[in-house]
């Protein structure tokens, strides 16, 4: 089981990704939930055996919150950064694939 983060509309073959692992998903959820701040976009990925959809326009401020996180250890947060500003380099969105 894993949890899959491509651009949006590359579910088949995607160029960009990030594979978390449950692990992975636990720590980026325990430092959201511990971490002072709402962290809502991230929190959207609470449920790991669910999908989720980030459209382009709320990427901005998903990159504020995982930077955020970022500064308070969070090597999760670090691993999704750069998919997300390659994400918001060319205007798309991201999906979220509980795989």
């Amino acid at each position: 089981m894993g949890m899959l983060l491509v651009f949006e509309g590359e579910e088949e073959a995607p160029v960009h990704h990030v594979d978390m692992s449950l692990e992975g998903w636990h720590v980026l959820m325990i430092a959201a939930k511990s971490s002072k701040g709402g962290f809502p976009l991230v929190r959207r990925l609470n449920d790991y055996y669910r999908d989720a959809l980030y459209e382009a326009d709320e990427l901005a401020a998903l990159l504020s919150e995982l930077e955020c996180l970022r500064t308070h250890d969070c090597a999760s947060a670090a691993r999704l950064l750069g998919l997300v500003r390659a994400a918001l380099a060319v205007e798309r969105g991201i999906s979220v694939i509980a795989d």
